[in-house]
């Protein structure tokens, strides 16, 4: 990994019916390890309504090893959060793979 690590996370995926029949996270560990989860800020001005705007996103580069796909669950068990995976890219060049790139939203 290529990033400053930040955090010890723990990845989960898939699902399994409780006794309902609802789905809940069944947490099947597919990754632990570190990562660098950092909120980027980005200030906008909406003419429209002639305001300031903030838009704040979370991102979290793991290593390009790590097998993480769009709606597995991020538990950060250095500060105590839970996240959701948005997207992933993949990064790679001619001659090495970058970290992997994940777009998160904070759950819980």
């Amino acid at each position: 990994m290529y990033g400053l690590a930040t955090s010890r996370i723990t990845v989960t995926r898939g699902t399994t019916p409780d006794q309902f029949g609802d789905a809940v996270p069944s947490g099947t560990v597919v990754y632990q390890g570190i990562a660098d989860i950092q909120e980027i800020s980005n200030r906008y001005f909406d003419r429209a309504t002639q305001t300031p705007r903030t838009v704040r996103d979370l991102d979290m580069a793991v290593s390009s090893a790590a097998d993480i796909r769009s709606g597995d669950l991020v538990h950060d068990s250095t500060f105590g959060l839970d996240y959701v995976v948005l997207d992933v890219v993949r990064e790679f060049g001619p001659l090495t793979r970058g970290d992997t790139t994940c777009g998160l939203k904070r759950v819980g």
